[in-house]
C-alpha cells in the first residue's frame, strides 16, 4: 500500500464531522528560538500546551442537540478561528491509505470546548509578521530579552 497524501481540507470535506463537532487545524508556533536565542526542548513542549488557537476547516452540518450550539456553530463559522484548551482535543481518525503532511495537526473538537472566538485572525497574524520583520531590521543580531539586558550577536 502506497498511502496518499491529502490536505486538510481535503480531510474535513470527507470525513465531515458528526453534530456539535469541528474539525479543527492547529495554529502551530515554532518555538525552536525566540530572536537568535535557541530555546531548549523541554520548554518548547511545556510551551506547547499553550497553543490553543486553530483554524475551523469544518463545522458540523448535522442537526446539533441545542440552539445555544447552532448559535455558535454560526458564529464560528464567521470567524473561521477559535480558541480552545488543548488538552480536549482528540487528534482526527485517518486510514491508513491517506496520510496528513508531518508538520500539520488537525482534531476534533467539541463546540462546547471552544473558549474563544477570534475576530481578524489573519490581520492580526500579518501585523505580527510586519512587525517581527522590521524588529529583526531594526535589531539586527541584538535581541532584547528585557528592557535590563541586551545579548549582542556575532
Amino acid at each position: 500500500m502506497y498511502p496518499m497524501k491529502i490536505t486538510p481540507e481535503e480531510y474535513a470535506k470527507y470525513f465531515a464531522p458528526a453534530p456539535d463537532i469541528l474539525i479543527v487545524k492547529r495554529y502551530l508556533v515554532d518555538y525552536s528560538k525566540v530572536g537568535r536565542i535557541a530555546i531548549p526542548g523541554t520548554v518548547q513542549q511545556a510551551s506547547m500546551r499553550f497553543v490553543t488557537v486553530g483554524k475551523v476547516l469544518a463545522v458540523s452540518d448535522h442537526a446539533s442537540e441545542t440552539e445555544w450550539i447552532e448559535y455558535m456553530k454560526e458564529e464560528i463559522k464567521k470567524s473561521g478561528y477559535v480558541g480552545f484548551a488543548s488538552h480536549i482535543i482528540a487528534e482526527c481518525p485517518m486510514l491508513p491509505q491517506f496520510e496528513l503532511p508531518k508538520d500539520i495537526s488537525i482534531g476534533l473538537l467539541h463546540v462546547r470546548d471552544v473558549t474563544q472566538i477570534l475576530s481578524n485572525f489573519e490581520e492580526l497574524l500579518e501585523r505580527q509578521s510586519e512587525y517581527e520583520k522590521k524588529m529583526t531590521e531594526d535589531h539586527g543580531n541584538v535581541v532584547s530579552l528585557s528592557p535590563s539586558l541586551i545579548i549582542k550577536g556575532d
